[in-house]
C-alpha cells in the first residue's frame, strides 16, 4: 500500500507528513485530514494531527478551534480504528 505524503510549511521550515486518513462530517460540512509527521510524543507514541481542509484548495490546512468539533472528529476516528481492529 502506497503512503500519501505531503510537505507542511511551518515556522521552522517544511516537514514531510504522511496522510493517515481523510473524512468528511456533514454535521459541520467540513472535510478533515488526519496525518502524522512521524514524530513521537513524551510517551513514545506517534503524534497524530487533525486539520480541516477544503478539497478545492488542498494547500491550506485549518486548525480546529471549536473543542466540541474536535472531540466529535476524534471520537469518530477512534470508532473507525476500533472497527478496523475488530475486523482484523
Amino acid at each position: 500500500m502506497k503512503t500519501e505524503k505531503f510537505m507542511l510549511d511551518t515556522e521552522d521550515g517544511s516537514i514531510e507528513c504522511e496522510i493517515i486518513m481523510t473524512l468528511s462530517l456533514e454535521e459541520y460540512k467540513k472535510n478533515y485530514l488526519i496525518y502524522t509527521d512521524n514524530s513521537l510524543d513524551e510517551n513514545q507514541e506517534l503524534n497524530i494531527f487533525i486539520s480541516s481542509y477544503d478539497p478545492q484548495n488542498q494547500e491550506q490546512l485549518n486548525d480546529i478551534t471549536d473543542e466540541q468539533e474536535l472531540e466529535k472528529v476524534s471520537n469518530y476516528i477512534d470508532q473507525i480504528w476500533k472497527e478496523e481492529k475488530a475486523n482484523e
